[in-house]
């Protein structure tokens, strides 16, 4: 995977993780900003290559 692959897919990620916390009224808050930080460091700590 190259670079520009792997920020297109982290970005899609963190577009999806942001639908689904507008969709359940997280959308905009702080809350958000730590589900998606969340997100990240648990596919990180599980050692993902693959965001998607």
């Amino acid at each position: 995977m190259t670079s520009q692959e792997f920020k297109e897919k982290a970005i899609t990620l963190i577009d999806d993780l942001k639908a689904v916390c507008a969709s359940y009224g997280l959308g905009n808050d702080g809350n958000e900003f730590k589900i998606i930080t969340q997100v990240l460091i648990f596919l990180r700590k599980r050692g993902r290559e693959k965001l998607v």
